[in-house]
């Protein structure tokens, strides 16, 4: 009995060391956990802020331009300075002037001459012109008459020599037609001459010797036709050759001349010079000194003392009947809730005025930023001063808002939550981490609206974390 109660003692003793190391263990076990934090997700909205930095410019701007290549004397201004009508500018060197007007005198006085020149040249060369065009016209006519004379004759020889060809061919056949008588027989050899025989004989040699000559006749008349009929085309040949030349001195003579716009072209030049030699004379005689046009604020000024004023401004002044304007740079980001004629709040110098965003356009050098302008209401900022653009922007409302915090991305760019769910361990029912990829439809700073579905208003997310999370990791509250 006695060892019973020994051995149950015993047992006990070992079930409560079992129960107390059980314990140590778990506590053990907790104490390594990683302990999140947890938010559940909203019905809201999501407010975009958009803030950044700019500079009040001019409204309008313009420009001095006047006596370039002219030598700075001294300058009475500096930039920001008001101005009126009144106020001294600046002074050129009146030495330096009067050597100006001098050498434009002279550059003027040169092309007087040359315009003189031109012009003279002109009036002759147009007489010269037409002198030759009447000349042209007379050797024309004169070569007409001498060539239709020439081929005239030519005409006249070829219809003789066709005449006296007919007449030998007349005269050929006519004697052909009467051909010597035969006195008798022909005498036998032993029979002496007679005398009748004798005058036959001489009667039928010169009707022979008549015949060949009319036939020569016929054949020297023929040599005459066709040299007639060569002398007729080669006379009209001539002739239409030397009237086509003719004809082409005078069809020149008809064409315009080349253009020649020299002379105008120094007339605009020397109205140019003349004009400009006004305006020193005028600068001159007011001591080389220059005043503002009209009342504005000086921007920028181009001209020093000593050296020659350049081509561009000499002086940039804003005017003060134009507003001013608030510039400031927007990012790619910041562009999507800013648009033309939104309402935002401007703070220049600690005043704060409500602004409506006049102008936004891309940027030229970058198309990652935007250009934008606000004009200021009046009495509003000080060219030079910088201020501070913001404007905030609700979304509609989302069902499923999240804390930033609890969005997460992997390595691809998917976007992902931790949320808490239940499962069975070694403490019974333990809280792990879940992994679930979400939608994002909208988001800011500090909250992001996802799509529902893997999610909803009951869902745990966990916002933050002691350790490194990892899908399905066991965890506890936050202590």
């Amino acid at each position: 009995m006695e060892k019973r109660k020994k051995i149950a003692g015993a047992f006990a003793v070992f079930m409560a060391l079992m129960f107390l190391c059980t314990l140590i263990s778990r506590a053990v076990y907790a104490s390594g956990l990683c302990q999140v934090t947890t938010k559940k997700p909203e019905r809201k909205n999501i407010v975009h802020k958009v803030q950044t930095d700019g500079i009040v410019q001019p409204g309008m701007e313009y420009a001095l331009n006047i006596f370039s290549g002219l030598r700075c004397k001294a300058v009475h201004i500096h930039t920001g300075d008001h101005v009126t009508e009144e106020t001294l500018l600046f002074e050129v060197d009146t030495e330096d002037l009067e050597e100006q007007i001098q050498e434009q005198q002279l550059v003027i006085q040169k092309l007087q001459m040359t315009i003189q020149d031109q012009e003279y040249n002109r009036e002759i060369n147009d007489e010269k012109k037409q002198t030759e065009a009447l000349r042209a016209e007379e050797d024309y006519n004169r070569i007409r008459e001498s060539e239709g004379d020439t081929v005239g004759n030519a005409e006249d020889a070829l219809k003789k020599a066709k005449a006296d060809l007919e007449d030998a061919k007349a005269d050929y056949e006519e004697h052909l037609a009467n051909p010597v008588e035969e006195p008798g027989p022909e005498p036998s050899p032993e029979d002496p001459e007679t005398p009748e025989n004798k005058e036959w004989q001489e009667k039928k040699e010169a009707w022979e010797e008549q015949k060949a000559f009319l036939e020569d006749e016929i054949e020297n008349t023929h040599q005459s036709v066709e040299a007639a009929k060569q002398a007729l085309e080669a006379a009209e040949k001539n002739q239409s050759a030397a009237l086509l030349e003719a004809r082409r001195k005078v069809d020149d003579m008809e064409f315009p001349s080349q253009a020649d716009s020299s002379a105008e072209i120094n007339k605009l030049e020397l109205s140019a010079l003349q004009e400009k030699l006004e305006k020193y004379q005028k600068l001159l005689k007011s001591e080389g000194k220059i005043y503002a046009e009209e009342e504005g604020i000086v921007t920028n000024i181009a001209v020093n003392p000593g050296e020659r004023i350049g081509d561009g401004a000499a002086m940039v002044y804003a005017a003060l009947d134009s507003p001013l304007q608030f510039d400031f740079s927007l990012t790619k980001d910041q562009k999507k809730y800013i648009n033309m004629g939104d309402r935002a709040k401007l703070t220049i110098e600690g005043k704060t005025v409500d602004v409506t965003v006049d102008y936004i356009e891309q940027n030229e050098g970058n198309p990652e930023v935007y250009n934008a302008i606000v004009f200021l209401p009046e009495g509003t900022g000080n060219i030079g001063q910088s201020g501070s653009f913001e404007r905030e922007q609700q979304s509609e409302i989302y069902s499923c808002v999240i804390p930033i915090e609890a969005l997460h991305t992997d390595e691809t760019g998917r976007n992902f939550v931790y949320i808490l769910s239940e499962r069975s361990g070694i403490l019974g029912v333990e809280l792990s981490a879940m992994q679930v990829y979400v939608k994002v439809l909208d988001k800011n700073d500090s909250y992001a609206a996802i799509e529902e579905g893997g999610i909803d208003s009951d869902t745990e997310l966990i916002v933050s974390a002691t350790k490194e999370l990892k899908d399905r990791a066991v965890v506890r509250y936050r202590e």
